[in-house]
């Protein structure tokens, strides 16, 4: 059966959770490569798209049908093969325990360990690009790591030649986004912030995030808003910016970076309260939080447009929090690393 994967909402409109374990540099046994960055290097060397399969191995049912079917089977390698790179990243409990070095363990062993657990790190990086939440998933992405869509697991396709059929059927989308792939790298400043704006456009937007080292170029090349985009991309860089630190358990930073997008006057009023609203709510969603610093921000949130729509909001949110304060005292906040220690404790 389906299996969720862990999955936690850190911040409005961003999920963060799952960790996996690249095995390899080299395709397996069915043609399989297992490392995401040597598959994504083959692609680019090969004029190819990326065919992702996320999956479960030992408690997922429906990973180890499709595999036994169609994935591991020649068939479906040799029609894949023709236009895509296969790279599967493939989780099992195994993957967590190994990152963790046994008691007494030699300086070898523990080095060992260590190694997988940045593995798994790097690997829970890649996968949140494509917010997975359930396996088996599978993701047609450009060369270049732009999501071109899904194709949902469906339990009535069972040989290779159906799902290549499957496959055949999202030609035209493969095509369309390889064209504005290809669009955004050239032209004037002005035709690449279109061309990014066009793909933007086009990604759906659970894929949008993995799109961030394109837009968060769009305030340098178009300074004078010449397209009329540069807020939209203002803001959207914020939003990435904030997510990876968020990833990285930098909430403080994180905060600090849309408190700095609020301050930015090329922005609407509305735009620069919703800023500082989404500072402090990011602070808000830690258990280890600085009162005043929520406060200042949501502060800011409501000078900045007093008479926006969300003021009165904003305004009864500072009234909780200062009760909160009132009831627990100001509990400065802390960096990444001490959150991210006292839920392992909380875990625990």
């Amino acid at each position: 059966m389906k299996k969720t994967l862990i999955a936690a909402v850190l911040i409005a409109a961003a999920v963060l959770g799952l960790a996996g374990c690249s095995k390899a540099a080299k395709a397996d046994e069915y043609g399989w490569y297992h490392d995401f960055d040597a598959a994504q290097n083959i692609a680019k060397r090969q004029n190819k798209n990326l065919f992702l399969l996320i999956s479960r191995s030992g408690d997922d049912e429906d990973s180890a049908d499709a595999k036994l079917k169609i994935f591991n089977t020649k068939e479906f390698i040799a029609n894949v093969s023709k236009d895509f790179v296969p790279v599967n990243l493939s989780f099992t409990q195994a993957d967590y325990q190994n990152t963790i070095a046994a008691e007494g363990a030699t300086a070898k062993e523990q080095k060992a360990a260590d190694k997988r657990a940045e593995q798994l790190k790097k690997d829970e990086s890649i996968v949140n690009r494509y917010i997975i939440r359930v396996t088996p998933a599978i993701v047609l992405l450009t060369k270049e790591g732009y999501a071109i869509c899904t194709i949902p697991y469906d339990r009535d396709i069972t040989t290779p030649e159906a799902y290549a059929a499957v496959l055949a059927g999202k030609q035209e989308n493969v095509k369309k986004f390889n064209e504005l792939a290809a669009a955004v790298k050239k032209g004037s400043s002005k035709e690449k912030v279109a061309a990014i704006d066009a793909l933007y456009e086009a990604t759906e937007e659970q894929f949008r995030l993995n799109l961030y080292d394109l837009y968060k170029q769009v305030p340098d090349l178009d300074k004078k808003n010449e397209t009329g985009l540069l807020n939209k991309y203002i803001i959207q860089s914020a939003m990435g910016k904030s997510y990876y630190l968020i990833e990285d358990r930098e909430v403080i930073n994180a905060a600090k970076v849309f408190a700095d997008t609020g301050a930015d006057e090329r922005l609407t009023l509305e735009e620069r309260q919703q800023m500082y609203y989404s500072a402090g709510y990011v602070l808000m969603q830690t258990s280890n939080s600085d009162y005043e610093l929520i406060i200042g921000y949501l502060q800011s949130a409501y000078d900045v447009n007093p008479n926006g729509d969300l003021a009165p909001t904003i305004k009864q949110i500072i009234e909780s929090v200062k009760q909160q304060q009132a009831v627990y005292g100001n509990k400065p906040a802390e960096n990444s690393k001490t959150n991210e220690q006292e839920q392992q404790k909380d875990a625990k």
